[in-house]
């Protein structure tokens, strides 16, 4: 949501878009969760070395699902970032709404 809907939203309206925020982060904290554990299963890790000491791809793990598990988790991780600077600019926001409105008041 960009800060112009942000503004016009009442103050019922910025809250609810704040919790929907939050929702959606405990979601995504516990994807991300998931496949890093699921990474872990496989005996890799996040940046454990996909081929051995001779540069072949080890025959012990499967390549290609801990590839693709990586890449889940990177993208995931990189949505993580970004819904965490939305609800950043939703706390800023609702909290200079509430500091012009206390300001109002005290004139």
């Amino acid at each position: 949501m960009s800060s112009t809907q942000e503004d016009t939203l009442p103050k019922e309206g910025k809250m609810s878009t704040l919790e929907e925020l939050m929702r959606q982060k405990d979601a995504l904290e516990a994807e991300i969760l998931k496949l890093e554990q699921e990474i872990y299963n496989h005996g890799v890790g996040l940046t454990g070395k996909l081929v051995d000491e001779e540069g072949f791809p080890r025959a012990d793990i499967d390549i290609p699902t801990i590839l693709t598990l990586r890449h889940n988790f990177n993208c995931k991780r990189n949505d993580y970032k970004r819904l965490m600077e939305d609800i950043n600019k939703a706390l800023i926001g609702m909290h200079q709404e509430k500091r012009q409105k206390a300001q109002a008041g005290a004139q």
